[in-house]
C-alpha cells in the first residue's frame, strides 16, 4: 500500500550551484539578490542614491563617462575617500583624464539630499582632446597609498596610462601623486638624477631625511622622464612599479612589461636603473597585477604567481621566487589583499586564492559554468572585485552584455559552509537591480565599481570594519550616480521619484523522492521568519520543467503570505484589534500543491514581487508526499 510521507528540506545554507545534478536541496539553483544568514535565505538589503549624476563638467552638466577606477581608501588621520577615476566622453572635458575624491569622515554619514553631502575633490590627471587609446572600460587604472617619511599623512599615486600622444616617443608621465591634502593638484611623478657634492666624492646619497643614513641608496645612473606604468604598490618605504613598458629613457630594457620597478627607500623621486627587477627565468610575460599578502609583495601574470620580498633599506638586499607556475591574474581590479590572510584574484578560468603556498584554493567551482560563459563572451579586463569585511563578503563583477560588468556575484566567506580550506565551497548569491521598473528583461543597471565604506551612525573606531557599501553605477543613459548599498529596506531608490523593491528570488535544489521513485506532491510548508505583513509569490517544479522566471507555469504558483502568524509586532507597530502581542516567531505556512505535482524530483522557489518592502526569510521547507500508487 503507498504511504504519505513528508520530506524536509534545508535549511537552504549552500548557495548557487551550478551542479544540481550533483546537489542536494540545501543547495540553490537560483539565489539572486538574497543572502544566507542565519541558517536561512532572506532578502538582501536595499540601496539609495548618495548624489545624482556623481560626474558633472566645469559647466555643471551631468556628462557620459567612461569610469576607470573606484577604490576605496582608509587613513589614520584623513577618514577615509572613495577614490573615482574617470574620462569623459563629451563636452569641453572630453577625453580629459580626471580624478574625483567623495570625502568621509569616521563619522555620520550624510542623508540623501542633505546639504552636507560629501564634498568631491576633482584633480585633472591629464587635459582634453588629445589622441587617445584605451579608454574603454576594459583598461582600469591602478591606484595606492605611499608611506611618505616627511609627511604626516600618506601620498595618494595612481597609475592612468590610458593615453599616449601623437608623438609616441613622448616622455610623457601615466604615473601621478598628490600630497593628501592638495588632492586637486596631482603632479606627474618624475624621476630626480642625483647629483651632489656627497654623491661626486663617492658617499652615498639620499634625499631628505636619510641623508646621513648609512643604508642610503647608491645616486647611480638615474631615470629622469616621466615614469609610465601599469600597476603600483606600497611595500615597505617603497613604491614598487609594475608593466612599465612605456618609459622611454635609455638604459631601459626590452620587454619591460615584464620587470619591476623599486623606488628609492622613502623616496619618490629616486628611481636607479639598478632597482629593475628582471622576470624570473621562463617567466617573461607581461605583468597583469601586483597584489599584498602579509610581507610579501605578489606579482601576478597571465600564468603564473611570484613573490616579491623587500626588507627594508639596503637597495640590494631583495628576494624574488616563483610560486604558482600554471595560473596567474586576468584582470588586476579583482585582486583583494588581506582576506583573512589571502590575496583573492580572478584567473581566465575561475576566481582563486592565494595564500603564499603552490596550491591555490579555487573558490568558484559552485559557480563554474556561468562565470565561465560570461569570461567567454565579454573577457575580463573590466571585472572588478571588492571586499566587503563587515560582512564578511567578496563581490566580483563580470561583464556579459557590455563591456561594463552587468552580473555580480557575491561570495560569503563567513558561512559555516564556506570555512577556508581544503575542498571548500564558498556560498554565492547573485545581486542584480535594473534601470527601470522591475520587469522581465528589463535592462539592468551597471555598475563600474564598489567600496566598502563608510559609518552610518555615530563614531567608527580606527579598525572597524565599514559597515556599508558605496558604488558609482552607470544609468541607461551613460551619466553615472553615487549610490549606497546594503542599507535600510529591500529597495532600489534608483533614481526615482518611489523607490522600487528589488526583485528577490530563491529556489531549492532538486528534492530527491528516493531512488527510481515517482511522487506527488500534496503540499508544502516553508518555515518562516516573519518579515511583515504582506504576501509574495511561491512555485514549485518537478523534475527538468524549466523555469519561467517566478509566474504560472501551468498552475504551479501560489501566494504565501508573509504575515506574522506565528508571532507579533512590537508594540511600537500594534494595531489595537488586529495585531498579537510579542517578538516575531517562526512559523510553517501550507501552500497546496494543485496541480503538475508528480515527477521523481521537484523543486520549491519563492518571489518578490518587486514593490516595497516585500520580504521573505526562509529557514526550510517541508513536503508531503504519496507515493505512486495513491489516488486524488
Amino acid at each position: 500500500m503507498a504511504r504519505s510521507r513528508t520530506l524536509r528540506v534545508g535549511p537552504p545554507v549552500k548557495g548557487l550551484t551550478d551542479f544540481p545534478e550533483h546537489s542536494g536541496p540545501e543547495h540553490s539553483t537560483i539565489a539572486t539578490n538574497v543572502e544566507f544568514r542565519h541558517g536561512g535565505v532572506s532578502t538582501r538589503k536595499g540601496s539609495r542614491r548618495v548624489l545624482n549624476n556623481f560626474y558633472q563638467d566645469s559647466g555643471a552638466t551631468a556628462r557620459d563617462c567612461v569610469v576607470k577606477l573606484v577604490k576605496g581608501i582608509r587613513g589614520v588621520t584623513f577618514g577615509q575617500v572613495m577614490v573615482v577615476g574617470l574620462v569623459p566622453l563629451a563636452g569641453v572635458e572630453a577625453f580629459e583624464e580626471r580624478l574625483i575624491l567623495a570625502y568621509f569622515t569616521d563619522g555620520s554619514h550624510p542623508a540623501v539630499g542633505a546639504a552636507d553631502a560629501p564634498p568631491l575633490l576633482s584633480a585633472q590627471l591629464r587635459a582634453p582632446n588629445r589622441a587617445t587609446v584605451n579608454v574603454g572600460p576594459g583598461f582600469r587604472w591602478d591606484a595606492c597609498l605611499f608611506s611618505h617619511m616627511t609627511q604626516a599623512n600618506p601620498l595618494l599615486v595612481v597609475c592612468s596610462d590610458t593615453r599616449i600622444d601623437a608623438d609616441p616617443g613622448a616622455d610623457d608621465a601615466t604615473v601621478y601623486v598628490s600630497l593628501w591634502n592638495q588632492i586637486p593638484i596631482m603632479f606627474e611623478m618624475t624621476g630626480v638624477q642625483r647629483v651632489s657634492t656627497a654623491a661626486l666624492l663617492g658617499i652615498p646619497f639620499h634625499k631628505g631625511v636619510f641623508a646621513a643614513s648609512r643604508f642610503a641608496d647608491d645616486p647611480g645612473n638615474y631615470v629622469t622622464v616621466g615614469l609610465r606604468a601599469r600597476f603600483c604598490r606600497s611595500h615597505g618605504a617603497r613604491l614598487v612599479l609594475g608593466n612599465i613598458g612605456h618609459v622611454k629613457a635609455a638604459g631601459m630594457p626590452e620587454g619591460a612589461e615584464s620587470f619591476l620597478w623599486f623606488s628609492n627607500y622613502g623616496d619618490l623621486q629616486g628611481w636607479p636603473l639598478d632597482n629593475l627587477v628582471p622576470p624570473l627565468s621562463g617567466d617573461t610575460g607581461p605583468i597583469t597585477g601586483l597584489g599584498e599578502n602579509g610581507r610579501d609583495l605578489i606579482v601576478f601574470r597571465r600564468n603564473s604567481v611570484s613573490v616579491f620580498y623587500h626588507p627594508g633599506e639596503l637597495p640590494d638586499n631583495w628576494s624574488y621566487r616563483q610560486v604558482v607556475r600554471d595560473r596567474g591574474c586576468v584582470a588586476h581590479s579583482t585582486i583583494i589583499d588581506n582576506v583573512e590572510g589571502r590575496t583573492l584574484f580572478l584567473a581566465a578560468d575561475g576566481f582563486y586564492a592565494f595564500d603564499g603556498s603552490p596550491s591555490l584554493l579555487y573558490l568558484s567551482k559552485p559557480i563554474e559554468r556561468t562565470l565561465r560563459r560570461a569570461l567567454e563572451a565579454q573577457g575580463a579586463g573590466a571585472a572588478w572585485a571588492v571586499h566587503y569585511p563587515a560582512a564578511r563578503q567578496v563581490w566580483l563583477a563580470i561583464p556579459t552584455a557590455a563591456a561594463t560588468p552587468d552580473l555580480i556575484f557575491v561570495m560569503d566567506y563567513g558561512h559555516a559552509e564556506s570555512a577556508w580550506g581544503e575542498g571548500a565551497s564558498p556560498v554565492w548569491s547573485i545581486f542584480e537591480y535594473q534601470v527601470g521598473a522591475w520587469a522581465a528583461g528589463a535592462q539592468k543597471k551597471r555598475l563600474c565599481g564598489m567600496a566598502a565604506a563608510g559609518a552610518l551612525d555615530g563614531a567608527l573606531p580606527q579598525g572597524t570594519p565599514f559597515p556599508t557599501l558605496f558604488g558609482i553605477g552607470q544609468r541607461a543613459s551613460g551619466t553615472i550616480d553615487y549610490e549606497q548599498f546594503d542599507v535600510g529596506d529591500a529597495i532600489d531608490e534608483q533614481g526615482a521619484a518611489t523607490p522600487r523593491g528589488f526583485v528577490s528570488e530563491w529556489e531549492s535544489g532538486p528534492v530527491q523522492f528516493g531512488k527510481g521513485d515517482v511522487d506527488r506532491w500534496r503540499f508544502l510548508r516553508p518555515t518562516i521568519r516573519p518579515q511583515g505583513n504582506f504576501s509574495n509569490t511561491a512555485w514549485w517544479r518537478r523534475d527538468g520543467q524549466a523555469y519561467n522566471g517566478g509566474g504560472n507555469d501551468n498552475g504551479q504558483s501560489t501566494t504565501v503570505s508573509m504575515a506574522a502568524q506565528g508571532g507579533g509586532n512590537t508594540l511600537g507597530a500594534f494595531v489595537l484589534g488586529t495585531d498579537r502581542i510579542g517578538a516575531a516567531e517562526d512559523h510553517q505556512v501550507r501552500v497546496d500543491v494543485h496541480s503538475g505535482g508528480v515527477g521523481r524530483y521537484g523543486r520549491f522557489g519563492i518571489r518578490t514581487n518587486g514593490s516595497n518592502s516585500r520580504k521573505f526569510d526562509i529557514r526550510g521547507v517541508e513536503i508531503d508526499v504519496l507515493d505512486k500508487g495513491v489516488r486524488r
